[in-house]
C-alpha cells in the first residue's frame, strides 16, 4: 500500500483547515450569566455576551408594610485584561471588577461577588 504524496498534502490541509476552524469558533472574552443575591443589595445579574453586557438590580424594599420592587438595567461594553474586567459604559457597582482565574467568580468594587451560573 503506497500513500502518494497528493493524499498526504491533502490530510495535513484537512488538518490545518479543521484547527483554524476550531481556533476561530472559540468564544473569546468573557460568556454567560453571573448573579449575586442577598437581602441588603438584592439581585444583581450581570450577563455577558461578546464584548457587550447587560446589569439588571432587582431589589423589593419593604415601605409601611407595603412592598415595592424596583428594577434598574444597564448596558455596556467591556473589557478584560490581566483578569480585571472593565466597564464601559453606566454600572450599578463601578467601573472595574476582578475576575477569578478560572472565570467562575466576579468580584465588584462594593465587595459584592457574582457567581457564574453553569
Amino acid at each position: 500500500m503506497t500513500v502518494s504524496k497528493k493524499s498526504i498534502i491533502g490530510v495535513i490541509i484537512g488538518i490545518v483547515v479543521i484547527v483554524i476552524a476550531i481556533i476561530a469558533l472559540k468564544p473569546r472574552g468573557l460568556q454567560g450569566t453571573y448573579t449575586s443575591t442577598s437581602e441588603e443589595l438584592g439581585t444583581d445579574t450581570i450577563v455577558f455576551d461578546g464584548k457587550n453586557y447587560k446589569e439588571t438590580v432587582v431589589k423589593t424594599v419593604n415601605m409601611f408594610g407595603n412592598k415595592k420592587t424596583y428594577r434598574d438595567k444597564y448596558t455596556g461594553t467591556f473589557n478584560v485584561e490581566d483578569n480585571e474586567v472593565t466597564f464601559e459604559g453606566k454600572t450599578a457597582n463601578g467601573a472595574t471588577a476582578k475576575l477569578s482565574k478560572d472565570k467562575k467568580v466576579l468580584s465588584i468594587q462594593n465587595g459584592q461577588q457574582l457567581i457564574k451560573k453553569e
